[in-house]
């Protein structure tokens, strides 16, 4: 059976290893698995760091050994008047059955018995037609928005924006994703069914910690690539920048005894942006155990809340008519060795629902993007700043 999984997913160049709970494979080429998308066990949730190491998960384990990875899968439901944007899973979820996959090495792990495991028919190659879009909030509203915030001791806040575009037929997550996913960035899966899925490709982390080494980063302040040198030039960019490192430094200051460390803010390009980033370090001894609590000390950043945070908090609450969910909220992955979690922006939520006899066809994706806001912003600026952050998905679909 075990064989069969892999032999479905990986072309292999050497003879699978079959060990004491875990087997083990040289693959013949450096792509994703073939035909992830077409296991029949949910959740199905794909996980890749920066370097290229790849985390597969399917299905639920109650049962959590020690050196098996956990996935990490917070959410935002920040507003308390507002129904919860929820996929309904784990917060720390270790999959019934994981995958990892470093360089042409492909571990394959599983906690239980594994039973039999269906394929279904190929995915679609191509997308389905774009019919209708809304914002929320729409530009009315947002205007309305810079027009009434107070700034008496608000340094930034950090609003979003979400784009709920209506499809002509149900849009393959997998495909989308295959599309979407770009080199040294957190490209991330996350599907609870064959209805609901969440994607996206950010180039933020929150933290990675290895060797009790801690790195993390502040990236704020973004321009198109072509205005890269304008960007490292704003005294208001580079100002709404220092805002989001002090804040980290800040956290850290109370999680690290020893010294902390931090580069001067440069230049960090992604395919059509570009973004000031410092880098961060500090010494710190993991405790895997501990990791939830670390990331919520380090969590939200100035970066996609504000700064103070709980007046920028006070801010969204009032004028951000919806839910997160997962989108700018933490997901990655931890082990027994180390953990890497990314800031889940660039990213979208796909609902694919076939019409039935109980109701009818849904097939919606939901775009979201944010912008730093401080006292000074223009907000044509930054309406343009929230669509040229979304372009690489709506030009997917053009």
């Amino acid at each position: 059976m075990v064989q069969e999984l892999l032999q479905k997913l990986f072309f292999f160049k050497s003879e699978p290893k079959i060990q004491d709970g875990y087997v083990e494979v040289q693959i013949a080429d450096n792509n994703l698995a073939d035909q992830f998308q077409q296991i029949e066990l949910f959740p199905k949730i794909i996980f890749e760091t920066r370097s290229g190491e790849i985390f597969y998960g399917l299905g639920i384990s109650s049962y959590a050994p020690n050196d098996f990875f956990k996935f990490y899968l917070k959410e935002y439901n920040w507003n308390p008047y507002l129904p919860e944007k929820t996929f309904s899973l784990p917060e720390t979820l270790c999959p019934q059955i994981q995958i990892v996959k470093s360089n042409d090495t492909v571990k394959l792990r599983w906690v239980s018995s594994l039973t039999q495991i269906h394929f279904k028919n190929q995915m679609t190659s191509t997308f389905p037609l774009f019919l209708k879009l809304q914002t929320e909030p729409a530009f009315h509203d947002w205007l309305y928005m810079f027009q009434n915030v107070t700034w008496d001791v608000l340094n930034k806040y950090v609003p979003a924006r979400r784009c709920t575009i209506e499809l002509s037929d149900p849009l393959d997550s997998y495909a989308f994703f295959l599309k979407v996913r770009k080199p040294n960035h957190y490209n991330f899966l996350i599907q609870k069914s064959k209805e609901e899925s969440f994607l996206g490709s950010s180039p933020e982390r929150l933290l990675k910690v290895q060797n009790d080494l801690l790195e993390t980063e502040a990236v704020a302040g973004t321009r198109a690539k072509e205005k890269s040198e304008e960007l490292l030039n704003s005294q208001k960019d580079l100002k709404e920048h220092d805002w989001v490192v002090q804040d980290i430094l800040r956290k850290l200051d109370l999680l690290c005894s020893s010294s902390i460390t931090k580069t001067n803010p440069y230049l960090y390009e992604s395919k059509n942006l570009c973004h000031l980033k410092t880098d961060i370090t500090a010494q710190f001894s993991y405790d895997p155990q501990q990791l939830p609590s670390l990331v919520a000390r380090l969590s939200p950043t100035a970066a996609i809340c504000g700064h103070p945070q709980e007046l920028a908090l006070q801010t969204l609450q009032r004028y951000e008519k919806f839910q997160r969910g997962f989108y700018s909220a933490p997901i990655g992955y931890f082990d027994s060795d180390g953990s890497e979690i990314t800031v889940a922006i660039r990213s979208c939520y796909i609902l694919a629902k076939k019409a039935s006899l109980a109701s009818q066809s849904s097939n919606t994706l939901e775009l979201y993007s944010g912008v730093g806001v401080v006292s000074d912003s223009n907000p044509n600026q930054e309406w343009d700043e929230l669509d040229l952050k979304i372009k690489p998905y709506m030009d997917l679909l053009k």
